[in-house]
């Protein structure tokens, strides 16, 4: 017990496993070749393992393979797993010239491959768990140190038939810089840098930051490429990766500060995805995101997001909480600051939703906020759609999707807006469904202009008023009094109105869906004052301020909300 392992020669496992050294062992030692790469056509790889306590060490002849034509295997050096989770050696080497390989070599994905220690990790090396060149997806690399880190290496998860993997990089914490303060050492394997090249060090007098090459991020070309820090990650120098399957997802334990830009290509089959989760997101006015390709995702989850710049995506930009539970704070640069066909206010799921489980928790998945939303003023392109999710929604300021559409929904509270709040959309839809729950949009005057009202409901009381023609396309439901303003109302047959209690005012009515209010009261209002009702189409011709009522219109008004005139 404690003895050192060394491997000289060559260990062969066909497919099966090898195990070096265990948590006994005071060094794990490897100059020579370990394989355990699949037998045969439809095989996958094994399982490699170099464990020890004190020093795990992959020497510049070292080479590890666990590569298999239908996929491959698992490679683990100095840890038993991914993720911080772990058993570590106190320090990790991977010297240049060293390879680790977990590749498909057929058809298959891409296996896993994992550097990691307790106090000091070196990695120099080439590491590779790539995808068949006849199909299958890249697989997962993981480097990383919980305390001291130096990367000067290579880390490939490419698929040249498939989607790209992923490269993992998670220290305690993380700042993405423009030139190291000290060099590191050499990388032996390539005169010229490849696309998958990672350049990484700590500073010995900073403690526990890892600094990161931008240039390095910048022409990474192997998939996502993940940055995931215990407590926090600053963006210092500009992140423009040009890869064309190229994504970011950057995770932090505590708070996440962009002071320089990010983007990534995309291409028309792989958009681009940018992916930060932290409990709190901080952007300088340098600190734009953009991942611009048609399909493109920006996804922010934090409980607090404060953005100094601009957010652009060609497909949704998504903003909402790291926890569903947490008080959600948002904060904008500009009205217009947010620029994308589809954005989505309290709830995040798209972009970086791995399979992995990260070592800091609350990074992936779907999380819709169940807390109260204040929504500052956002103005949508053209034609956008801005989908708000919250336990309760206040509007705070102008909210303008011209042409486009709003949808809100609070699952326990109210929606509402402030007396300085205004609504543009071609579209809205509102929804409070709680018992009690009311939504009141609107005040006296006529700042909404909203012309289309499709599904939409409260478990209290609705109310909307508009200063634009108002189409009802859905139905409309209310636990309480269901109350609608506009110059002009018009009713489809869908558009079926029940409360417990009616009231429309318009100047003007066309009502082609049933109204019904059960054991309440159907009220009929002008809009404006001194004007009459214009109730349904004047057919005949003659004076036009009159109400003008079919059978079937006067069937349709008394409704009893199950189809038929009210007795």
């Amino acid at each position: 017990p404690g003895a050192g392992v060394r491997v000289d020669g060559v260990v062969e496992a066909p497919g099966g496993t090898v195990r070096i050294g265990d948590a006994a062992t005071a060094r794990a030692t490897v100059t020579g070749t370990v394989s355990a790469r699949g037998a045969g056509g439809t095989a996958r790889g094994g399982l490699i393992t170099v464990e020890a306590k004190d020093a795990v060490t992959l020497t510049s002849t070292a080479k590890l393979d666990a590569s298999g034509a239908a996929g491959g295997g698992t490679v683990l050096v100095g840890t038993t797993g991914a993720g911080r989770q772990q058993r570590m050696a106190a320090r990790t080497a991977v010297e240049a010239g060293a390879t680790v390989t977990a590749d498909a070599t057929a058809s298959g994905d891409g296996g896993t491959v994992v550097v990691n220690s307790a106090e000091s990790t070196t990695m120099l090396g080439a590491l590779s768990a790539r995808g068949g060149a006849a199909g299958g997806n890249g697989g997962f690399i993981e480097i990383s140190g919980m305390s001291a880190l130096t990367i000067n290496g290579q880390a490939d998860t490419r698929a040249p038939a498939g989607r790209d993997g992923t490269v993992v990089i998670d220290p305690v914490n993380i700042e993405v810089v423009g030139a190291l303060g000290a060099p590191v050492a050499p990388d032996a394997n390539q005169a010229t840098p490849l696309p998958t090249q990672i350049t990484a060090a700590t500073n010995p007098a900073d403690g526990a930051t890892l600094f990161v090459l931008n240039s390095d991020i910048n022409g990474f070309a192997g998939g996502t490429l993940r940055l995931d820090a215990t407590n926090n990650v600053t963006i210092s120098a500009p992140i423009a990766m040009t890869g064309a399957t190229a994504g970011l997802t950057i995770v932090a334990g505590q708070a996440v500060a962009l002071n320089a830009a990010i983007s990534v290509p995309g291409a028309a089959a792989t958009p681009g995805a940018i992916t930060i989760t932290a409990n709190s997101i901080t952007s300088s006015a340098a600190g734009t995101i953009s991942a611009a390709t048609a399909g493109g995702i920006v996804s922010l989850r934090g409980n607090t997001i404060n953005l100094g710049a601009a957010i652009t995506a060609g497909g949704t930009v998504e903003l909402g909480p790291r926890t569903a539970g947490a008080t959600f704070a948002l904060s904008l640069s500009a009205a217009n600051a947010l620029v994308a066909p589809a954005i989505t206010v309290g709830r995040t799921g798209l972009g970086d939703r791995s399979g992995w489980t990260p070592s800091t928790g609350g990074a992936l998945g779907e999380v819709t906020a169940t807390s109260a939303i204040t929504l500052p003023a956002i103005t949508t392109p053209a034609n956008g759609t801005l989908s708000v999710f919250g336990g309760s929604i206040a509007l705070d300021g102008a909210v303008i999707a011209s042409g486009g559409t709003v949808n809100l929904t609070a699952s326990s509270g109210d929606i509402t807006q402030t007396a300085a709040a205004s609504l543009t959309a071609d579209t809205l839809t509102a929804n409070a469904s709680a018992s009690g729950a009311n939504v009141a949009l609107g005040t006296a005057d006529t700042a909404n202009q909203v012309s289309t009202l499709g599904a939409s409901g409260a478990g209290g009381a609705f109310t909307l008023i508009t200063g634009a023609a108002l189409n009802v396309a859905n139905a409309v439901t209310a636990g309480g009094t269901l109350s609608l303003q506009t110059p002009g109302l018009t009713t489809t047959a869908a558009g079926v109105l029940t409360g417990a209690n009616v009231v429309l005012r318009a100047d003007a009515m066309d009502i082609g869906g049933r109204v019904a209010a059960p054991n309440g009261e159907i009220n009929l209002r002008v809009n404006s004052a001194g004007q009459v009702i214009v109730l349904g189409r004047n057919s005949a011709g003659g004076d036009p301020s009159g109400i003008y009522l079919s059978g079937d219109e006067l069937a349709l008004l008394g409704d009893n909300g199950a189809g038929s005139p009210a007795a």
